[in-house]
């Protein structure tokens, strides 16, 4: 089932939501800072999306996520040092495609980070990630040629548990849900027999993939002191993201997102 939102409806639903939880922790939210405040409301919306997906999605990945939330919300409100950042990199992206045996793509990802620590050791680190993935795919047909790549455009959150093996060093791991804005598929096609007769063509595949992706990812990071810092990580989809409800699209069918990162930040 895909995740379409009603944006008049949605829209009111989700101030009703803020402001409903607002004057429901009035108390502590008299006593947050700036950052906090911002903090507060980022967790809101969290929530909001959450609550929408509760009929929608896996139980188990469901619950991962609504734990990883549910932590980030205290140590939100209980975080003294919060520090924000942004952060850009490339992707290494492929996917578990079936019977299919793809190849990897390079894409990019880029956007903000917001780290909360709960100790010398421990933090949360929940980011808003833009970040173009896919994979390609070769098929030969009689001696000519296909060609396929595909580019999924998703905004990701992932919400990463940070450990500090010694200063600057972390090893991490969360769980990340994504929200597909945009699908394409580029065909290229190439006779063996008569070159005139190549074609190259690029379709919209939006509606043969579900909105919603939930992965795990895991990895680890450098920071130096000037703010500067280093990222490299493995996100593993484990949604099946092909819509087997359209028409045009098998049962069987199968495309679990597969993404090597390396990331170089900054943060504030």
């Amino acid at each position: 089932m895909n995740f379409d939102f009603n944006p008049n409806y949605e829209r009111i639903e989700l101030i009703n939501y803020c402001l409903s939880n607002l004057l429901k922790y009035k108390t502590v939210f008299l006593k947050l800072k700036h950052d906090h405040f911002v903090i507060f409301f980022l967790t809101q919306f969290l929530f909001y999306i959450c609550k929408l997906l509760i009929k929608k999605t896996h139980s188990i990945m469901k619950k991962l996520f609504l734990t990883a939330a549910a932590v980030f919300a205290l140590t939100a409100v209980n975080a003294q040092d919060i520090t924000f950042g942004a952060k850009v990199g490339v992707n290494l992206a492929n996917a578990d495609a079936g019977d299919f045996d793809t190849d990897a793509v390079t894409s990019f990802h880029i956007g903000v980070t917001a780290e909360l620590p709960i100790s010398d050791k421990f933090s949360v680190q929940p980011e808003l990630l833009y970040s173009i993935q896919g994979a390609s795919l070769t098929e030969t047909i009689t001696e000519d040629k296909y060609e396929y790549l595909y580019k999924l455009n998703f905004i990701n959150l992932p919400i990463m548990a940070k450990y500090y093996v010694t200063q600057g060093l972390s090893l991490e791991a969360g769980p990340q849900i994504g929200f597909l804005v945009k699908a394409e598929v580029e065909t290229d096609f190439t006779d063996s027999d008569d070159s005139s007769n190549n074609v190259s063509i690029t379709t919209d595949s939006k509606d043969y993939y579900k909105s919603i992706d939930f992965g795990f990812n895991i990895g680890a990071g450098y920071k130096l002191e000037s703010g500067l810092n280093f990222t490299l990580r493995y996100n593993l989809g484990l949604s099946n993201l092909s819509d087997t409800d359209h028409e045009d699209v098998s049962d069987d069918s199968e495309w679990k997102n597969r993404v090597l990162q390396l990331s170089v930040g900054y943060t504030f």
